[in-house]
Parts: C-alpha cells; sequence; structure tokens
C-alpha cells in the first residue's frame, strides 16, 4: 500500500476521534461496517449517537475515497461506498424540505415567544406577503 492519497491523515483523524478502537476500512455496507457502526455509536464521540453514526460513516467514505484516488483501490468501490450515504442523505434532504419545523414544535415556539417576551410572534408567511406586496407596489410605480 502507498500510504493512500493523503498519507494516512484521514486514518489518523477517524481514529484520535474514535480513540483507536474503530477500523474504517470496511465499506459502508457489510456485517463488519455495521459492528464498527454500533461500536462507533457506543463510543460516541460527539455525545450524539447519531451524529457519531453519521461521521463514522464519514470518515469510512473518506477513507474509501483515500484509497481509491491513489490507486490502492478502484473508483468503483469509493462508488459502491457512497451509494447507501448518498440514498441516506436524500432521505434527509426530502424530509426538511417538506417540513421544516413540525407543527407540535412550531406551536410550541410561538406559545413561548408570546408568554415568556411578551410580544407577537415573528409570523414569516406574513413578512413574505407584505415584502411582496411592497415589491408589486413598487413595480407599479
Amino acid at each position: 500500500m502507498s500510504g493512500g492519497y493523503w498519507n494516512y491523515t484521514d486514518s489518523t483523524l477517524a481514529s484520535e476521534v474514535f480513540n483507536y478502537y474503530l477500523r474504517f476500512d470496511n465499506g459502508l455496507s457489510g456485517e463488519k461496517h455495521d459492528q464498527e457502526l454500533k461500536n462507533a455509536i457506543r463510543i460516541n464521540p460527539l455525545k450524539d449517537p447519531e451524529i457519531s453514526g453519521i461521521l463514522f460513516d464519514v470518515f469510512c467514505l473518506l477513507h474509501s475515497y483515500d484509497l481509491a484516488e491513489s490507486g490502492d483501490a478502484s473508483m468503483d468501490d469509493y462508488h459502491k461506498d457512497v451509494a447507501p450515504l448518498a440514498a441516506s442523505r436524500k432521505d434527509m434532504q426530502v424530509q426538511i424540505a417538506t417540513e421544516p419545523i413540525p407543527p407540535m414544535l412550531n406551536n410550541a415556539r410561538l406559545e413561548w415567544i408570546s408568554i415568556h417576551l411578551r410580544q407577537a410572534p415573528y409570523d414569516s408567511a406574513f413578512v413574505c406577503r407584505a415584502l411582496v406586496s411592497k415589491h408589486i407596489t413598487q413595480s407599479h410605480v
């Protein structure tokens, strides 16, 4: 092996973050990856299990790219590793785009503002309508 494209920097950082307990060379699918992912979540270096799991997958992807770019592995292997992460990212984008703030949380936010700050909550729909009205009025003058 050549040391990869980044001369082991990605592996060194990953090992520092996860205290040298994990392997990042198992790709992003399969039993070995799943077991290491469970360990990453158990170690939980970012104090949030979901984010720690995502970080582990990102380190695995960086390692895969490192090997592919250096010629130690094929770009096809890297693209196979990209697929599961890209699919989960698209799922997150759809969820964020369709409902950026859950209605229950938004109602709680509005109630908190009105009770604790004793002011009318910011109504983005009202502001947008006002800006559009102002723009239409100015363009017809």
